[in-house]
């Protein structure tokens, strides 16, 4: 990344996450996009305007902010030091009234399209057309992900000032305002758990959200979402009558907006302990001078409120402020991300915890308008769009008549249904500026019965809840699909950043990833972890297609050679027990150790070494010693000092005995030496290395033998008679027959796997191995295969051991004890021999 022209650098706030990768997943969404148009009447001095907006921008340092997520591991905000004035100025005074009209729609619909590049500062652009000596129009538009409505105003304040101040030649020293940063710095420090704690017991009991009058999924529109607005205008007699409830119940006109959406949700919906989403402003009273700063602050937080039985009859001022209190006993929490709350609530992992948002505009009491009568010019707003991903959200405007707008996405509200809404809603408002402070809530029930019989047509088939991408989080859930094991290294890993994202476990190839509770924050995250993983950059709107492992590893393959990890040393499963390190078998890889780890205890810490060689072409030949010098130097990065525990498969064990053996001498203590099934260093004396049949009758029954009738010798007869390319073709033939990926690039691969093979066994037939001072558990197959004379692995090894060799058999042949069901004996041997260790660990320390 270059760092010239860049005065900070620091993370993004949660809300911010959520709407960087909304932005990511769905590009073309106009969600966040926000934009405003105004008409300025009198007399406009350009040059004092572009210095005013330069001003303000350079005050603030969010307005110099770019979003940066593909050069880095973790989303980061990037602030610059000097950013362009993003003013474009045109004159239309010479077009007609009706082309002028025209000119200002198409700039405001290529705005929009143009939408904004988050890595690009600053965020924000400016447009005047001047229609007239004294007449502009003035368009602005900003991403969200920088500003909410709070810090909008705080801005237009600013800028009035600075306009004020430049068009007298004026210098003006404002107060510095707080950056950003120490917002993210203050959200940091805030205790998780007890947010935790405090959600968990807000939200308990309540375990399904709240239906809408939504049409379902199956009768929606396919495409991309389509909002669509009406606006509810209250009287200004309803208007003053709903403030003086709210003044007389001790509560703020936004509970009572509240109270009222909650009688309106308990009527459609028939219940009476209802959710819906609201935003707060998000400025702790904390973080001094928080009201003073520019930024993105608000939260959307879940709202519970539980309308009264029949039984009850609680004034309708306790019932608000009941409503009330309860929100300020959540307070300190009011910044905990909504994700969190859907993950520690009782909701099912694959739907939301509410449908419809509440946003009330609550702005600081210093409003622009109020400088107006010291400006030469008027501001008449004419235009604002602005979007949610929400079915239904309502903006509440208060002031002389209170306004509500209804922004609702086509595809779930047919036109009747936001008709009946509508007129339900206008009906509760009414009635309820009717009502006492002191009247009983029942009696406020029953005079809304008519809204009541509006909505009973509704109760019968609710719509589905919608599912938001920023919300959903993975809770337990019941598989009902087996685990499909990787085929290859590539696969292997791509599930254990799975895991590591989603909290699930295990994952199988064929599982997709937002069926497993995947949202558009881990998908981000993935994407994260697959770039510092691969070099590679990776559109999490891919995820919307290729939904499995299976499909990304492909993906990731044609998008050219992947630079691998740069250790051997790959961690399955972290613990606080004694770390047991598994060598890879002869294939280099260790996607053989997949199942063995399910089957261990659940934080007995598992690292296996994989061999970092593997795919070169010219797979190079390496003494088994520096093999074993080369992984302890990887091991100890994890574990510096002994005791060690050490294993591996097959030629694994091999390397696994070097590796105790040099430890040893090194003054190291190895506590387990557990060699699964892993041949002597004598068993490859007199063996035919040039006998290409041999090798690849091993090769292909490893991969077929639970597929076939086969047995080796019949493999090993078929193969014996023909040439080299016959034989790979034979191969590649033998494993499509058991339904099987053969290696990429067919014959080629498998040629490349039998080059592997005996550069193995030249390794192991140049190895002089010592006898080793410590113990060795051996772990054997029961069954042997009639190819090769049938082994005694605890005779064999116990010539390169001074002490007694102890041994455990496992069911299976040599090539399947670490699959199903044998791979559960071995890890109960396995574990035993662990703790038998942890043990001994203990006992010494």
């Amino acid at each position: 990344m270059k760092m010239k022209n860049v005065e900070d650098l620091y993370p993004l706030a949660p809300m911010q996450q959520a709407m960087l990768a909304h932005a990511l997943y769905a590009p073309d969404s106009r969600v966040s996009f926000e934009q405003a148009c105004e008409l300025l009447k009198g007399e406009l001095q350009l040059p004092a305007f572009m210095q005013a907006w330069q001003q303000v921008i350079q005050r603030h340092s969010i307005l110099r902010t770019a979003i940066i997520s593909k050069v880095v591991d973790e989303p980061l905000q990037l602030v610059r030091q000097q950013v362009p004035l993003p003013l474009q100025h045109v004159d239309w005074r010479q077009q007609a009234a009706e082309e002028q009209e025209h000119a200002l729609k198409a700039l405001l619909q290529a705005d929009q399209a143009q939408g904004f590049e988050l890595d690009k500062a600053p965020l924000l652009r400016l447009y005047l057309a001047q229609i007239a000596d004294d007449a502009y129009y003035f368009v602005w538009s900003f991403h969200h992900i920088i500003l909410d409505g709070w810090s909008k105003d705080i801005i237009l304040n600013d800028f009035l000032r600075y306009y004020r101040a430049a068009v007298h030649h004026q210098d003006i020293q404002i107060e510095r305002v707080r950056p950003y940063r120490d917002y993210i710095a203050w959200l940091q420090q805030q205790d998780s758990e007890k947010a935790r704690e405090a959600w968990q017991q807000e939200l308990q009991g309540f375990t399904l959200p709240t239906p809408l009058p939504m049409m379902p999924p199956a009768a929606r529109q396919t495409g991309s979402e389509k909002h669509e607005e009406r606006r509810l205008c209250c009287s200004i007699e309803t208007t003053a009558a709903l403030n003086a409830l709210a003044q007389k119940s001790q509560v703020t006109l936004n509970v009572l907006i509240q109270g009222i959406w909650s009688l309106y949700l308990y009527h459609v919906s028939g219940k009476r302990d209802v959710v819906f989403g609201a935003t707060v402003s998000g400025r702790p009273l904390a973080l001094r001078g928080s009201n003073e700063m520019v930024g993105l602050f608000i939260n959307i937080l879940p709202i519970r409120v539980q309308v009264p039985e029949a039984t009850t009859t609680p004034a309708l001022m306790t019932w608000l402020q009941a409503i009330q209190a309860r929100q300020l006993g959540l307070e300190p929490f009011s910044s905990t991300p909504l994700f969190h709350i859907q993950q520690w609530s009782e909701v099912p992992w694959n739907q939301s915890l509410f449908d419809s948002l509440l946003v009330f505009e609550n702005y600081p009491a210093e409003q622009p308008m109020a400088m107006e009568d010291a400006l030469p010019f008027q501001r008449q707003n004419i235009y604002g769009a602005s979007e949610t991903n929400y079915a239904l959200t309502i903006i509440v405007e208060p002031g002389k008549v209170l306004t509500l707008q209804l922004m609702y996405d086509s595809r779930a509200f047919d036109h009747g249904a936001m008709e009946q809404l509508t007129s339900s809603l206008q009906l509760l408002l009414e009635a309820v500026a009717t009502c006492s402070a002191t009247e009983p809530i029942q009696a406020l029930l029953r005079n809304t019965e008519q809204v009541a019989a509006a909505c009973a047509h509704w109760q019968g088939d609710p719509g589905q809840p919608e599912k938001h991408a920023e919300e959903l989080q993975m809770a337990p859930m019941q598989r009902r699909t087996p685990v499909v094991a990787p085929h290859n290294q590539l696969e292997f890993r791509l599930i254990q950043l799975w895991e590591s994202v989603l909290h699930v476990h295990p994952i199988g190839i064929s599982d997709n990833f937002f069926a497993l509770g995947g949202h558009s924050l881990s998908a981000l995250q993935l994407a994260s972890q697959i770039r510092k993983e691969f070099q590679q950059s990776f559109p999490i709107s891919l995820l919307a297609q290729i939904g499995t492992v299976q499909q990304l590893a492909q993906v990731l393959r044609q998008q050219g050679s992947l630079a691998g990890p740069q250790s051997p040393v790959i961690a399955l499963r972290k613990g606080a027990g004694t770390p047991f390190f598994c060598i890879h078998p002869g294939s280099g890889n260790i996607l053989c150790y997949y199942r063995l780890v399910q089957h261990l205890d659940h934080d007995q810490p598992f690292y296996a070494i994989h061999d970092l060689d593997i795919h070169k072409p010219e797979f190079p030949e390496i003494p088994i010693e520096e093999m074993a010098s080369r992984y302890i130097a990887a091991i100890r990065e994890i574990q510096p000092h002994g005791p060690y525990a050490l294993g591996g498969f097959s030629f694994g064990g091999i390397i696994a005995f070097e590796m105790a053996q040099q430890l040893r001498k090194s003054g190291q203590h190895v506590e387990l030496l557990a060699l699964l099934d892993s041949a002597s260093p004598l068993s490859t004396q007199g063996f035919e290395n040039e006998d290409n049949a041999g090798f690849l009758s091993v090769i292909t029954m490893e991969a077929i033998r639970t597929s076939t009738q086969k047995t080796v010798e019949e493999v090993y007869a078929d193969l014996r008679s023909r040439t080299l390319d016959e034989q790979l073709r034979y191969v590649v033939d033998q494993m499509v027959r058991a339904g099987l990926d053969p290696p990429e690039n067919g014959p080629l691969g498998v040629r490349h796997e039998l080059r592997i093979y005996q550069t193995r066994t030249r390794m192991i037939q140049r190895y002089r191995a010592g006898v080793y001072p410590g113990c060795i558990t051996v772990f054997q197959a029961q069954d042997h295969d009639g190819l090769a004379p049938e082994r005694h692995l605890d005779e064999d090894w116990q010539r390169f051991s001074a002490q007694p060799i102890t041994t455990h058999p496992v069911p299976g042949y040599h090539d399947t004890i670490l699959d199903e069901p044998h791979v559960q004996i071995m890890a109960r041997h396995l574990q035993a021999s662990l703790q038998a260790t942890c043990l001994a660990v203990a006992e010494g320390s």
